[in-house]
């Protein structure tokens, strides 16, 4: 739709209920608040931006692939309804933590790779399948017994020196912990 069309700023209509793929892309947006109606945001929407941080509206239940990629976002407000993270939405940006929903079930490879990101805090007890922070600064990891598959390369190139996986776990995908500094592992499998 505004694809490359050198926006700085948006507003949109309160009544707006969906932001097809790739609608902003490659813009230069700083800022956007989004419309409590809001139920859809397409992949790609938001790609290359200069956004610092969102919000997401409380009826998203899921952020589709590179929605916020290549951003400068800082910080991410994620509604609780929320339950699945797409490949790379929030992938090469600025983020040093997050903080995850109580009801996420999936995060998908790379949806948060390439942040400066240090430590996580506890995953959701609904969180299933995860993957998605290769290219992080994250030290030390603790895996809940909720989570039954690992992806792959899911924190690949990551700095991890201290690791835990719980009992649970059913799958632990290829080059999941590859190229990482473990120091430390207990896995309770």
């Amino acid at each position: 739709a505004f694809k490359k069309a050198g926006l700085q700023m948006v507003h949109l209509s309160n009544n707006l209920k969906r932001i097809e793929e790739e609608a902003f892309r490659d813009n230069e947006i700083k800022e956007i608040e989004f419309p409590k109606k809001l139920t859809f945001i397409g992949e790609g929407a938001f790609y290359n931006n200069k956004l610092s941080e969102v919000k997401i509206p409380e009826q998203i239940e899921s952020i589709a692939g590179r929605t916020f990629y290549k951003n400068e976002l800082t910080h991410i407000d994620l509604p609780d309804s929320l339950k699945v993270i797409g490949s790379a939405a929030f992938s090469s940006n600025k983020l040093t933590n997050i903080q995850l929903p109580p009801n996420l079930e999936k995060i998908e490879s790379r949806a948060f790779a390439s942040n400066p990101i240090t430590e996580l805090p506890k995953f959701p007890e609904s969180l299933k399948s995860l993957s998605g922070f290769s290219n992080t600064e994250i030290k030390e990891l603790h895996i809940p017994a909720t989570v039954e598959t690992i992806a792959d390369s899911a924190f690949r190139n990551t700095p991890i020196e201290k690791l835990t996986v719980e009992n649970g776990v059913k799958t632990i995908g290829k080059e999941a912990f590859k190229r990482t500094k473990l120091r430390e592992l207990n896995i309770k499998i």
